[in-house]
């Protein structure tokens, strides 16, 4: 039987496998995701059906009870506690069909992968900028070059001092 793993979207780009979604899973959004054999190549390792919450179907769900996969879900500890109470929902089945959560990102700001995913990337910078001892200056962006500016053909013309011309 497939296991389960729970993640936050590193990217806007994987699409819900159910069969009636297949709508785009947002960036920072809680997914949910079956994982099995490379049905096409053995040696090819695993592959994850990526779904929302809600696109879980019941037959999925009572598979995963049977199996035991439900109370094991891969990457349930590195989620925040409220997106941790959301998934304890989706196990009890609260979640079926509740498309007001597509496009609800997670509470990645208070996960322990918060700066892994660069959710917190103001407050990595707030925090460098802290560790500067005062009077000293942090390193600063080079100068940028000047750039030239492009020469257009009248421009040409009026710099060509040539007597064919006269």
């Amino acid at each position: 039987m497939p296991r389960l793993v729970v993640e936050y979207a590193k990217s806007g780009r994987s699409t819900c496998s159910a069969s009636g979604c297949g709508l785009k899973i947002a960036k920072h959004e809680i997914r949910i995701g079956s994982v099995s054999n490379n049905p096409f190549d053995e040696n090819a390792g695993e592959i994850i059906k990526w779904r929302h919450l809600c696109c879980f179907s019941d037959v999925q769900l009572k598979n995963a009870e049977q199996s035991g996969a439900i109370e094991q879900i891969e990457g349930f500890e590195s989620l925040s506690s409220a997106d941790k109470d959301l998934i304890v929902k989706f196990q009890k089945g609260e979640l079926k069909g509740k498309t007001e959560l597509i496009g609800r990102l997670g509470d990645v700001a208070n996960s322990p992968l918060a700066e892994a995913l660069g959710a917190g990337k103001r407050a990595a910078r707030k925090r460098a900028s802290e560790k500067t001892p005062k009077g000293s200056t942090s390193p600063k962006k080079a100068p940028k070059k000047e750039s030239k500016e492009k020469e257009t053909p009248q421009k040409r013309e009026a710099s060509v001092d040539s007597d064919a011309t006269e």
